[in-house]
């Protein structure tokens, strides 16, 4: 059965207190990185922080393990991409008789394999449109007390009446 965010349950009307998630919820944060990441995974890891980071409350201290597998699924992928731009999906071969032989380059199957982990991390880390619906972020406190009264306002108007003009 696929799952549905509890703000969708809300929307449909078939929340239910007896099947809500009460998920534990880590402290918000940006993990740190592991000392002696190679360049190119750090590099990743860090436009995977970039984009995680414009959602407040997203990323979690105990992200630090699925954002690496992610960033070095993703560095992997890049780097058989890049080879396979370069030099081609195939390569010839001479077989025993003499013939040639064209056969698929390594890399291709390396960028597949990698290609599949970096999905799948980026649906754990909540980076597909499809999985980022699913998940629940609790909206950050307004800034001041001025972005507070206004929420504050704009809650308790009735759905039917239109808000005060200015």
């Amino acid at each position: 059965m696929r799952r549905v965010s509890d703000t969708v349950k809300r929307l449909a009307g078939t929340d239910r207190a007896d099947r809500r998630r009460t998920p534990p919820r880590p402290r918000s944060g940006v993990p740190r990185a592991r000392p002696g990441l190679p360049r190119l995974v750090a590099a990743e890891r860090a436009r995977l922080v970039t984009a995680l980071s414009t959602m407040p409350g997203f990323l979690t201290l105990a992200d630090e393990s699925v954002l690496e597998l992610a960033s070095s699924a993703l560095a992997e992928y890049r780097v058989a991409v890049r080879v396979v731009i370069e030099e081609g999906s195939s390569y010839a071969c001479t077989t025993a008789s003499g013939a040639e032989l064209r056969r698929a380059r390594p890399e291709v199957r390396i960028a597949a394999e990698a290609w599949r982990r970096a999905l799948a991390g980026l649906k754990e880390l909540g980076l597909s449109p499809a999985s980022r619906s699913k998940i629940d972020v609790e909206a950050p406190l307004p800034a001041n007390d001025l972005d507070r009264f206004r929420a504050q306002r704009d809650s308790s108007v009735s759905r039917f009446f239109s808000p005060p003009s200015s």
